[in-house]
């Protein structure tokens, strides 16, 4: 029988890392929200492309993290992080969220989505089209799943634990 992604033989290493068994068993099909999901990251990456198109130098910022690391952030990095924030409490309200841009919104610490919602920023100041908004699924501390959508390329790309990338 397949083993489960995560466990199976590398039970010892679940193990190591406290993950019950029980959590570690394969979502074989993708949940029913995950078409719109894509569609939200779709409607973000149109206005980021907006903004991509219409991006002037005084547009860019550069801010400093807690270490002192410095990286560039726009105004389209704010607003697209805002709306998929707003579209996952809509959508799924009793899960978490942590983003780059404005921390995280504790709820159900079950179910966690990270989100980086211009994944490229650097890319995206300097014309190159490698960039779009990432944002990953954990639950109970395992990873589930995930997707980017590249709006300048039109490209999305998904994955979910045991059920594959496309």
């Amino acid at each position: 029988s397949p083993q489960p992604v995560g466990c199976g033989r590398s039970s010892r290493r679940a193990r190591a890392r406290r993950i019950p068994r029980s959590r570690c068993e394969v979502e074989v099909e993708p949940p029913d929200w995950l078409p719109r999901l894509e569609a939200e990251l779709r409607r973000v990456g149109s206005f980021q492309l907006q903004g991509h198109r219409d991006l002037l130098r005084e547009d860019i910022q550069i801010k400093r993290d807690a270490s002192g690391e410095t990286s560039s952030v726009t105004r389209w990095d704010v607003e697209s992080e805002a709306m998929i924030r707003d579209w996952l409490a809509r959508e799924l309200p009793q899960h978490s969220f942590l983003g780059e841009e404005s921390g995280n919104d504790r709820r159900d610490p079950a179910h966690y989505w990270l989100c980086d919602p211009i994944d490229g920023t650097s890319n995206f100041t300097k014309g190159i089209p490698f960039w779009g908004s990432s944002l990953g699924y954990w639950r109970d501390g395992v990873p589930q799943g995930g997707a980017i959508y590249f709006p300048a390329l039109d490209q999305m790309f998904t994955a979910w634990r045991g059920g594959g990338a496309w």
